[in-house]
Parts: C-alpha cells; sequence; structure tokens
C-alpha cells in the first residue's frame, strides 16, 4: 500500500503493510498498526498468527530488496502500542518463512519457511525471549502449519509431505 498517513519516513515511493485492529466492542475499525515502512518494495503482510494469551501478533511481510539490506520478514507487534518486538530468526533463518502460528498455551511460535531447498526448516521460537530454541526440518518448501489445539503436536504441509512432530518436554 502506499503511505497515505504520513507515517513512514518521506520518499519518492514508500511501501507500507498495515493491520487493522477491530475490538470486539468497536462498530468501527478505530486504529490501525504500522507494520512495514520502506522506499526499497515491499509486499502485503502475508500471514498473521495472534498470541493465544498476550496482547501480540506475529505477521510475515516479505520484503523484496535488489541492493541494500534486508529488512526482517517477521514483525511481532504489541497490539496495545504497536511497538515492534525482534525475533533472532531474521539472523538464523535458512530461506524467507512461509507460514507461523503460536502453540495454544502461546509458549512457541513456529514457522515454517521456503529455503529453495528440501527439507525446510521450521522453527521453534520461545514466545518470551524471541529467540530459536530449536529447528526441525519438513520434506520440501512449507506452505501451512499448525499446532494442535489440545496435544503437543504440530505439523507442516509442505510441497513434498505431511510431517508431524511431538514435543518432548512441553
Amino acid at each position: 500500500y502506499a503511505d497515505e498517513t504520513h507515517d513512514c519516513p518521506p520518499a519518492s515511493r514508500v511501501y507500507t503493510a498495515r493491520i487493522w485492529v477491530l475490538q470486539q466492542t468497536d462498530s468501527a475499525i478505530q486504529r490501525s498498526l504500522l507494520v512495514h515502512c520502506s522506499s526499497l518494495g515491499g509486499d502485503d503482510a502475508t500471514q498473521l498468527a495472534l498470541h493465544p494469551t498476550a496482547n501480540r501478533v506475529a505477521v510475515i511481510v516479505p520484503t523484496y530488496v535488489r541492493n541494500g539490506p534486508i529488512e526482517p520478514p517477521i514483525r511481532i507487534l504489541d497490539l496495545q502500542n504497536g511497538q515492534a518486538l525482534d525475533t533472532a530468526l531474521d539472523e538464523n533463518s535458512e530461506g524467507f518463512p512461509t507460514s507461523l502460528t503460536y502453540t495454544p498455551d502461546g509458549r512457541y511460535l513456529l514457522v515454517g519457511q521456503n529455503n529453495g531447498n528440501s527439507p525446510a526448516p521450521v522453527y521453534v521460537i520461545d514466545s518470551r525471549s524471541l529467540r530459536v530454541i530449536d529447528a526441525v526440518h519438513a520434506p520440501g518448501r512449507v506452505l501451512a502449519i499448525a499446532a494442535h489445539p489440545k496435544s503437543t503436536s504440530f505439523a507442516a504441509a509442505a510441497i513434498d509431505g505431511l510431517t508431524v512432530w511431538k514435543f518432548v518436554s512441553f
């Protein structure tokens, strides 16, 4: 989207991605949060996951940059104030994120990737520290990821099959 709100620094062309926040008591959208702001290029927010117990959201925003620094493709935002929280995935990842979800208890953020090769990583991120604590691998580019609502299992649907894992200690 073009930045018509002037929340971004001035540039000849600015790309932004926003999420709109609607409370249960709202009859109309009262506010939006800026997720991405770049004059280098970008895309809409392609996936989002609401944390089940904390007031935050994780968002995938693909950034396409020909020359220059690559911006982090995952933004984690505090829904109260819009503040962006950092994640270590950006410096540790083997590709770009394609899917994400929180575990039902909110302890972990699971992020599936496309690294152009097979197998593709699924990162397990501690949702408090926002650090990668483990990685497992799916058979090919991860298309979707889901956590079982009542057990310690999670699954990744990949281009070459479905894989299910179980947390040893949850």
